[in-house]
């Protein structure tokens, strides 16, 4: 408490000096009705007087009990003197211009001092007070939950963050920013008495954490003295998130064909925090690889799925990324339907796609009579239709021409269907008698001649294995000798040709077929 002194009133004037008085006093303190000093500086007040032309008797300094603490007495030497000089300090300097102030050394916070003046007449002017108000800055700020350095926050998560003052005086104001942005209106402040006439602040922050924010700085700032801040707390926001992850190939569905080698799939971690787990490949929830590589041997339909690559940091759940893998098998080989509009020199031939096995995308035929050094090819794109055609044309009449139908995709072709047939010779004359040409009887290559049961009027079929495919390269120039008898009897030539007739084997074997037009022949394996 600061220390007062009473004087006696016969020691306040020691002459009376005679004075005008007027009804027009004024005097007043400044700093009024508070004088605020921050904690540890000396507060000055000043009391200010206007006499109207009267004379000043004696200017009193009182503490808040009414005991004197410093004065000032015109006619004194000096004029201004102290009570507890090592309290209080009373400057004079102004005197003349009706000013005395009073320095505290120690100001306490709600202490009242007043100013009063006597004129020489005993009139009394005043008292008038001031209360100190001590201001006790904010001098540090806290984020909590406490951390150093810098934060870990679950990315997109709702997180409150709560920022708290020292003890302080007036309560402070706590401003929050995260990467410069502020964003102090989505937080909610507190402030709590303590002893002393103390306050602390307490603000809670509610955001959105985003991923734009991993890296930025969130600032707890305060300040209880304006708009300048003093005390402020800095934190490095790093977002804990589930991996971020990129597979290649990066097309879904990955195509594969049949028996491609060096085929990998491949798993890359792009960013996590924490740290990854574990990183692995997947197949029907059974481990392939326990790395981001995977590598398959040739590739077979057995490989065919979906492939998951999963990652793990503790995060959430498990991040992961599929990749389907298709397997591109070659196609099956076409089936025939047969041949239609035979002529000497053209012919049509139809098939249908299998209807088993991957889809073709084209259908390539190629073609070539067994006397002719050139092979002539075409293709037939692949639709909707269930039934394809080609029409062979500028053929040689009465040649023996080898046929190979071939489905297609990406995978590449599939074995050929083999198809041998024979050209008719051209018609003499329609008046004119007509002689039949000798036909060129169906060639297998490298096969052996299907059994026919007459009686069951059917192809053996269990003789299937003992076929092979025909071969193009394997037919050689026919001689007109070749299917002759022994001994050059030409009387049994049309003995022999009886042994060709109609007949129907069915699908996927072999059979012969004698047409009406021009003795056409046409083998089918």
């Amino acid at each position: 408490m600061a220390m007062a002194h009473t004087i006696p009133v016969a020691v306040l004037f020691v002459s009376v000096l005679k004075v005008k008085v007027s009804a027009e006093f004024n005097i007043s303190v400044n700093p009024s009705p508070v004088a605020m000093v921050t904690v540890g500086s000396m507060l000055w007040l000043t009391c200010t007087f206007d006499l109207d032309g009267g004379t000043l008797g004696q200017l009193t300094w009182r503490y808040q009990d009414g005991g004197i603490v410093g004065s000032a007495l015109p006619t004194a030497s000096p004029p201004c003197s102290t009570f507890g000089p090592e309290l209080y300090i009373v400057d004079c300097d102004d005197l003349i211009s009706n000013k005395v102030r009073l320095g505290i050394r120690h100001p306490v916070h709600n202490d009242t001092y007043n100013c009063s003046v006597y004129l020489s007449n005993y009139t009394l002017i005043g008292p008038v007070s001031t209360q100190v108000y001590v201001i006790v800055p904010v001098t540090s700020v806290e984020i909590q939950p406490q951390t150093e350095g810098s934060i870990d926050i679950i990315e997109n998560l709702q997180t409150q963050l709560t920022c708290v003052t020292n003890t302080d005086r007036p309560p402070a104001r706590i401003y929050w920013s995260v990467g410069g942005l502020n964003l102090t209106s989505n937080s909610v402040s507190t402030v709590k008495s303590t002893a002393g006439g103390l306050y602390s602040t307490s603000s809670t922050l509610t955001f959105i954490t985003k991923r734009h924010m991993d890296g930025e700085e969130l600032m707890c700032s305060a300040s209880n003295t304006g708009e300048h801040i003093l005390a402020n707390q800095t934190l490095v926001i790093k977002i804990m998130h589930v991996p971020d992850l990129s597979v290649f190939p990066t097309k879904d569905p990955f195509v594969v064909i049949e028996g491609q080698t060096n085929v990998t799939l491949t798993c890359v971690v792009t960013g996590a925090y924490p740290p990854i787990t574990y990183l692995r490949w997947t197949k029907n929830g059974t481990t392939v690889s326990n790395t981001g590589v995977f590598n398959f041997p040739a590739i077979t339909p057995m490989h065919a799925g979906i492939f998951t690559c999963s990652a793990y940091n503790g995060v959430g759940t498990p991040s992961s990324k599929n990749v389907t893998l298709n397997i591109l098998s070659s196609p099956t080989k076409p089936n025939i339907i047969g041949f239609t509009e035979v002529t000497s020199s053209t012919l049509t031939v139809e098939w249908k796609p299998s209807n088993h096995g991957y889809m073709a995308n084209i259908f390539t035929i190629t073609h070539g009579c067994l006397n002719c050094t050139i092979i002539e090819s075409s293709f037939v794109n692949m639709t909707d239709s269930k039934t394809y055609s080609a029409t062979l044309t500028k053929l040689v009449p009465q040649s023996l021409y080898s046929l190979n139908i071939t489905a297609v995709n990406k995978a590449g072709p599939s074995s050929p269907l083999e198809l041998v047939v024979s050209t008719p010779g051209k018609s003499r004359s329609r008046s004119g008698n007509q002689q039949d040409i000798p036909k060129i009887p169906v060639k297998f290559s490298r096969q052996q001649q299907p059994t026919i049961d007459r009686q069951q009027g059917h192809l053996d079929i269990n003789q299937g294995n003992n076929y092979q495919e025909l071969d193009p390269n394997d037919f050689s120039k026919p001689s007109p000798y070749e299917f002759l008898p022994e001994g050059g009897d030409e009387s049994s030539f049309p003995n022999d040709r009886d042994r060709y007739e109609p007949v129907d084997i069915g699908q996927g074997h072999a059979y012969l077929q004698v047409c009406d037009e021009g003795n056409i022949e046409y083998a089918n394996t």
